[in-house]
């Protein structure tokens, strides 16, 4: 049975219900201050050229970011790349499209 044939027959594929799972950290672990989340994030997000005028602050692991960015690509762009970091449970996204110049048009 645990070879080939345990495959063969859909061994552990039932649709049996599973019981859902929770993770708890049952000792004390050391806490980030949250100014120091926001300033390493806006440093690593100003890393790109292209999110210069981008600030984040954290607070109670929610992230917000504000300023301008150039295009509707780098506001989503933006809003992932901070709910990736580590710390960040949710994002609040307050980031404005930059107006075009009268050259661009």
């Amino acid at each position: 049975m645990f070879n080939q044939q345990a495959f063969q027959s859909g061994f552990g594929q039932d649709e049996t219900p599973r019981l859902p799972t929770k993770l708890t950290v049952k000792f004390k672990h050391p806490t980030v201050p949250s100014s120091l989340v926001s300033a390493d994030i806006t440093r690593r997000v100003r890393k790109l050229s292209r999110f210069e005028d981008v600030t984040v602050s954290v607070e109670d692991r929610v992230a917000t970011v504000s300023g301008t960015v150039e295009s509707e690509d780098d506001l989503r762009l933006v809003d992932r790349f901070v709910a990736l970091e580590v710390g960040v449970t949710s994002v609040v996204n307050q980031v404005q499209l930059q107006e075009p110049s009268p050259a661009d048009e």
